[in-house]
């Protein structure tokens, strides 16, 4: 996109693709206090970090043996008899402790210091960061990979560290070691990465209609759908592929579905072979074959489906465009993620009335 995303709609962009709409409000966010994309993580990161200060870290019971004078906790007397400790007065025991040395905290602490060795991080944001990161207890620097976000199990006792975790697993996708530089990281822009954007804009758009049309479309999800196709060879039908949506709106009582797909692409229409710009063959075919093959005899609306596809813009006038073939109409369309955000939300409700 030419114009980058404002950092206010980047902000509540995030929040809707995490499934966490009601956190779009958490911290004051503009240009002014975030002058880039790292700030603004930075922010959120030092808004979580001092959020767990405030209602307590998460903790855990974790069990070890140590060596004490007495006894406390479960006598390991083995233990104790082979290394002849009771003669100090001493014995080996198992101990329940519980600790906030755990792999949650160790990931926002490891966070943290990462993030304070990127140099080009804003100085006041990163006077906020450091003075959060000293107040932190002291729990272990791990080494971060997929894995370990992978281990995380968030339930009701710890759901409020989910924001701070999408935060976290963000940083750690695109804050890259500095060669020949220890201790020092650099961000990659993840705004400039049309693969990554595409993912956020799709689970934002799921998620935004969720949230923001639950009363018009009870039903909010990505749908599986097959070719109807029928095989000749019984064989056959295994190479066949599955479709998966976006979006699927659904509201089986009024009788209304649409399929929506989100294209993060810098131009909705092409003029690769034509004089004149068009809008993109795989594209109209994808939608196409989606309603299509989802049409269902015993499900009387889906003969009506509506399919769109929404494509992002900056500073663009918006466009749409309509079509109709049989029963099912079409809609491809732009929103302005550069202008005031009400403006955005009265867009994405417009595109899908029909």
């Amino acid at each position: 996109m030419e114009t980058l995303i404002p950092i206010q709609n980047l902000y509540y962009l995030l929040c809707y693709a995490w499934g966490l709409p009601e956190q779009r409000h958490w911290v004051n966010v503009d240009a002014k206090s975030c002058p880039a994309v790292v700030d603004l993580l930075s922010r959120l990161l030092t808004k979580g970090a001092d959020v767990l200060l405030k209602r307590g870290i998460a903790k855990e019971y974790r069990i070890h043996e140590e060596e004490i004078a007495g006894i406390k906790g479960k006598l390991e007397l083995d233990q104790t008899l082979k290394h002849n400790r009771y003669r100090e007065g001493k014995t080996i025991c198992t101990l329940d402790e519980l600790t906030g040395d755990i792999l949650l905290n160790q990931i926002v602490y490891t966070s943290m210091y990462r993030l304070l060795g990127d140099k080009e991080l804003d100085m006041d944001v990163r006077k906020d960061l450091r003075r959060s990161f000293l107040r932190f207890p002291k729990v272990g620097i791990i080494t971060l990979d997929r894995s370990v976000f992978k281990d995380i199990r968030l339930n009701r006792n710890n759901r409020f560290y989910r924001l701070i975790i999408n935060v976290c697993e963000l940083l750690y996708e695109r804050l890259l070691p500095e060669q020949n530089r220890p201790g020092e990281y650099k961000f990659l822009d993840f705004t400039r990465d049309e693969s990554k954007m595409n993912a956020i804009f799709e689970s934002f758009l799921l998620n935004f209609y969720r949230q923001e049309c639950a009363q018009e479309y009870p039903i909010v999800k990505r749908s599986i759908i097959h070719f109807q196709l029928t095989a000749l060879e019984a064989d056959d039908e295994d190479v066949l592929p599955e479709m998966i949506t976006d979006v699927t709106l659904d509201n089986p009582t009024s009788g209304k579905r649409i399929i929506l797909d989100a294209k993060y692409y810098k131009e909705m229409l092409s003029a690769r072979f034509e004089t004149v710009k068009k809008l993109r063959r795989d594209h109209i075919s994808q939608i196409t074959s989606y309603v299509s093959n989802q049409e269902d005899k015993n499900i009387p609306y889906t003969l009506s489906t509506k399919g769109i596809m929404v494509y992002p813009k900056t500073g663009i006038q918006e466009e749409t465009f309509n079509f109709i073939q049989s029963a099912h109409q079409y809609r491809f369309c732009t929103v302005d993620l550069a202008q005031d955000w009400h403006l955005i939300h009265h867009r994405l409700r417009e595109i899908i009335e029909f």
